[in-house]
């Protein structure tokens, strides 16, 4: 367990869940409790370091993961945050413009997010 040899690493700021995640057609909803369940699995060995969470789509939907949202909630039965120590990222390949918009789910949700990969 990676999260077991690192728990009291210092240099370690947190744990990427998946890099760029691309659920399969039909299967988008899976990726919020996959996150929940990975999480919990961490935090029985590690309560310090960040866990961080990519939206959907190589890391930029975060529709799927905002458990506020009525059909999330419907979809994957999570409707709270489920760690304290938990930051949102996202991937954006494009335009700057259309980066707007993802952090008003993140200050929906009172979570930071972090733009962890940029280009064109």
């Amino acid at each position: 367990h990676i999260a077991s040899y690192y728990r009291n690493e210092p240099v370690v700021w947190g744990y990427d869940l998946i890099n760029e995640p691309v659920p399969q057609s039909g299967r988008e909803y899976e990726l919020l409790p996959s996150y929940v369940e990975m999480g919990n699995a961490i935090r029985e060995v590690d309560p310090n370091h960040i866990i961080v969470a990519e939206g959907s789509w190589w890391g930029s939907d975060l529709t799927k993961i905002d458990w506020m949202d009525s059909f999330t909630q419907q979809k994957t039965g999570i409707s709270k945050s489920w760690d304290s120590k938990l930051v949102y990222q996202i991937h954006h390949y494009g335009l700057p413009s259309d980066i707007y918009g993802r952090e008003q789910i993140t200050q929906k949700l009172n979570i930071p997010i972090i733009i962890g990969a940029y280009g064109e």
